[in-house]
């Protein structure tokens, strides 16, 4: 097995083939011949090269993270579905090829702070905006950024369009009501 390699140009040098060719090999472009691109593939495979999540972003100009802001104390942090919000939202990124990361608003701190430094740090593509509030000034603030988002929840206004999701209260409390009933309490 041959040593770890940790750059393109190492790989290439391994390979004997210029360092355009590996990395456009490793990209899949079509130019490559098929049978380059699948001995490029194994070789990184076997050598356990990764590529630079940095160099690959200044090329791209993607991170390849989804952002999200959370609250790390205070009654905002305690709800039980959290947890299980995260843990799908998570798998359902990664099955997309994109990751999650979490930003801390501390207490004290507004999450539009928080919220206003993912978006111009470059850290994310796009985020999820939790905890939506009747009139929420973050979503306001992504929308005049231009900035993708999705929020979990939704606004009085009915006139400001967005990607929004939530859960149906009503009905939820309805099957909870009829168990309870059911029940004899």
């Amino acid at each position: 097995m041959p040593a770890r390699v940790t750059k393109l140009k190492e790989l290439a040098a391994q390979l004997d083939l210029s360092i355009t060719t590996v990395s456009r090999a490793l990209a899949g472009h079509q130019q490559i011949a098929l049978k380059t691109r699948e001995r490029v593939t194994e070789a990184a495979r076997q050598a356990g090269y990764v590529p630079n999540t940095a160099a690959r972003t200044l090329v791209s100009g993607r991170s390849g993270f989804v952002g999200m802001v959370l609250p790390i104390r205070g009654p905002n942090l305690v709800d039980s579905f959290l947890g299980e919000f995260v843990t799908g939202l998570g798998e359902g990124l990664v099955s997309h090829g994109t990751d999650l990361i979490l930003a801390a608003a501390a207490q004290g701190q507004s999450e539009l702070s928080v919220l206003r430094h993912v978006v111009e740090s470059g850290r994310a593509d796009g985020v999820v905006v939790t905890r939506i509030a009747e009139v929420d000034e973050r979503l306001a603030y992504l929308r005049q950024r231009n900035f993708p988002f999705v929020a979990h929840g939704r606004l009085l206004d009915t006139d400001f369009a967005y990607n929004w999701l939530d859960t149906d209260g009503a009905h939820a409390f309805g099957e909870a009501f009829d168990m309870l009933y059911d029940l004899g309490h």
